[in-house]
């Protein structure tokens, strides 16, 4: 939770969190980043994208905190997230595949973890174009700065890295970096990762 705290205040020195209305997380892990926005703003829906095992622990994670979810398997009954009310869930749980889902929406800010460092530019820049499009303002990406370690097909690692400077590649035709640090947590600071935050051109 300190953790998830010290990425809170470096994003609130230009984004307000009371002011947001719905934040997109790809790679929520066990939705520890969601519970915490949530605590700070209870009045945003927090939108998961991840993996159908990471999503049952998030899910349950969340339960016990009594917030209201739009689970996995609700979503593989409908094709649009505007067939719902975001007034009624606090959490809603997309699996990578239903990205479609979001077509329809817009979302204020979208943040990645450590998590984009494990693939490959290819479907990292697949990602941001897509999610990119629907989000209003701000993009928050913390990662290792050259990305995971590099390996043959059939190794543990990635085929080719993706760096820190492939996400400001990548965003850099309708976002701005505003802000960037070393990462900073309650053990320290990391120089091998940065925290970076992108807000829209002409915003």
């Amino acid at each position: 939770f300190l953790k998830e705290m010290m990425q809170i205040f470096f994003i609130e020195k230009k984004i307000k969190l009371e002011k947001l209305e719905v934040v997109l997380e790809l790679g929520s892990g066990a939705g520890i980043k969601a519970s915490t926005f949530l605590k700070v703003n209870p009045n945003m829906t927090y939108i998961i994208l991840d993996i159908p095992p990471a999503l049952y622990v998030a899910q349950q994670y969340l339960a016990a905190q009594n917030y209201k979810i739009f689970t996995y398997s609700d979503a593989k009954k409908i094709k649009s997230l505007k067939e719902i009310n975001f007034n009624n869930f606090d959490v809603i749980c997309l699996a990578p595949w239903m990205i479609g889902h979001l077509d329809d929406i817009s979302v204020d800010i979208f943040i990645n973890v450590f998590s984009f460092q494990e693939m490959e530019p290819w479907l990292v820049k697949n990602y941001l174009e897509k999610i990119s499009s629907i989000t209003k303002k701000y993009i928050y990406i913390a990662n290792l700065k050259k990305g995971h370690s590099a390996a043959k097909k059939g190794e543990l690692g990635v085929l080719k890295r993706t760096t820190r400077q492939d996400y400001i590649n990548f965003l850099e035709s309708s976002y701005d970096l505003e802000q960037e640090r070393d990462y900073t947590n309650i053990d320290g600071i990391d120089t091998n990762s940065s925290e970076m935050l992108f807000i829209k051109k002409n915003s």
